[in-house]
Parts: C-alpha cells; sequence; structure tokens
C-alpha cells in the first residue's frame, strides 16, 4: 500500500509540473503548489468534502492558482478551467473548500494582526500604506488590462505592517508573520520593498492631503465667522436709528456697529 501511495504522489507530482509547465509556472510557484497538493491530501481524512475534488486535475489546478496568488503570479483563469474540466461554478465552490481546508481564506484586518503581533503603535500608516499601494498597483493593472489583485490577503496586510515599522523607523518580527501565514520571507520582503517605493509619492500625497485640509477648514471656520458677523449685523440693524428704512449698510451704520461690538465684546 505504501508503494503504491509513492507511485501515486510521484504520479501527481510529474502531472502538477506538467499542468506547470503548459501555463508557464516558475519552478517556486510549481514547488508551493506541490506543497499545497500534499497538505490538502492528508486534510481529507479520508472523506472528500465536495464530489469534484475526487478528481486530482481540479485540486491540482485549484493549488496552482493559490500558489500563483502568493507569489502575486499572473494567471488567465480559462486556461485553469479548461484543464480542470470542470464549470466556473462548479471550480469557485471547490475553490472555497480547499482555500477553506489549507486555512488560506483571508478574513483578518490590519488592526487584528496589529493586536495579534503587538505592533498596534504602526496600524495607522499601515492602513494609510496599504490602501495607498492596492490603488496604485490596481490602476496599474487596469492599464495593463489584467485582472486586479486581491490585496486582501494576509502577506500584503502583514507587508504593510511592516513598511509602516520601516517608515516610523520602527522594527517588527517579520518571521513570526511567515510562521503564521505559510508565506516566504522573500515573498513579504518583494512587497514590501515595492510599498517602500511608493513611500515618497505617498508621503507627497499625504502632505497635499493635509494642506487641502487645512485650506478646507480654515474656508470653513472664515465662513462660520462671516455668518456670525452677518446675524449680529441683522440684529444690529433693527436697533440703529433709521437702519430698517436703508436698503444698504453705510459708513454711519458701520462706525455705529462697530462702537456698539466694542461695548458688547469689553
Amino acid at each position: 500500500n505504501e508503494y503504491k501511495s509513492y507511485l501515486s504522489m510521484n504520479a501527481e507530482q510529474d502531472l502538477i509540473r506538467k499542468f506547470c509547465d503548459k501555463l508557464e509556472i516558475g519552478k517556486k510557484v510549481c514547488q508551493l503548489t506541490e506543497q499545497y497538493y500534499k497538505q490538502l491530501q492528508s486534510s481529507f481524512h479520508g472523506r472528500t468534502p465536495h464530489p469534484q475534488l475526487t478528481h486530482p486535475q481540479v485540486k491540482m489546478c485549484i493549488c496552482i492558482e493559490l500558489a500563483c496568488r502568493q507569489y502575486r503570479h499572473q494567471i488567465q483563469k480559462q486556461h485553469l478551467l479548461k484543464l480542470a474540466g470542470i464549470s466556473q461554478k462548479q471550480y469557485k465552490t471547490c475553490f472555497g473548500v480547499v482555500e477553506t481546508l489549507l486555512k488560506l481564506k483571508e478574513n483578518i484586518t490590519i488592526q487584528q494582526l496589529a493586536v495579534q503581533f503587538s505592533c498596534s503603535s504602526y496600524t495607522e500608516k499601515a492602513l494609510q500604506v496599504h490602501e495607498f499601494y492596492s490603488k496604485k498597483q490596481n490602476l496599474r493593472q487596469q492599464e495593463m488590462g489584467h485582472d486586479p489583485i486581491n490585496f486582501s490577503l494576509s502577506v500584503y496586510k502583514c507587508a504593510a505592517l511592516v513598511a509602516a515599522s520601516k517608515l516610523k523607523k520602527g522594527k517588527i518580527n517579520q518571521k513570526k508573520f511567515c510562521s503564521t501565514f505559510s508565506f516566504t520571507m522573500v515573498q513579504l520582503d518583494g512587497i514590501v520593498k515595492d510599498m517602500m517605493s511608493f513611500a515618497d509619492e505617498m508621503e507627497v500625497e499625504e502632505q497635499k492631503m493635509t494642506i487641502a485640509q487645512s485650506i478646507e477648514a480654515r474656508a470653513l471656520a472664515l465662513a462660520q465667522e462671516k455668518e456670525r458677523e452677518e446675524k449680529e449685523a441683522d440684529l444690529l440693524w433693527q436697533y440703529y436709528p433709521g437702519g430698517p428704512l436703508l436698503s444698504v449698510y453705510n459708513e454711519k451704520y458701520l462706525s455705529w456697529r462697530a462702537k456698539m461690538m466694542e461695548i458688547v465684546n469689553s
């Protein structure tokens, strides 16, 4: 039985490599695919959670997509569907099952990560980095005619926290991120480096935003001040001798109002 299992695993490994060659996928992604496939096989415990997951090629294609996602390798979904031999709806269902079994489902927030890894002081900056980077990169993807990248993945959120710590001249234990979420230091460092390349641009944008907010706040304060003065002027106008008969504020009234305001504010 062990010999048959060994032969079976070797055959499946060969098929994974053939699929990767067809899809023009590199060695690192292929190795991660093999790793995911082995983990998936051992997670079934003799029971298949979905009928379509009895087919090796379906599991392989899903593992390939997950590995590509981790390494940010672009892949055409229609090629995977063709190799898997199932409908898009079936594939999507199976993908969710495999993602859960391999504990690769992404639903953790940057705030939760910061608390979990005791680096809450970097939360605000990490959120800014993550938002700016994802917006810029997906704009680039759109210009190139590619599908948007899923920046909800934990590797991007962890990278944002690391980048934030670097921008604030601090340190984070990156190895804990890697061991917890099963991505490599090379992957994490690559994304952090990419995020840091946007640091200067992000700082300029932040300065522009700060200036714009300051101008907006000043304009609002001036508008409120003007509104207050107009209300006071309207109130005093009623008490100015002959005021209600005047169509406009004349110099005599303005002089009188200034004296009244001095008295009010003294």
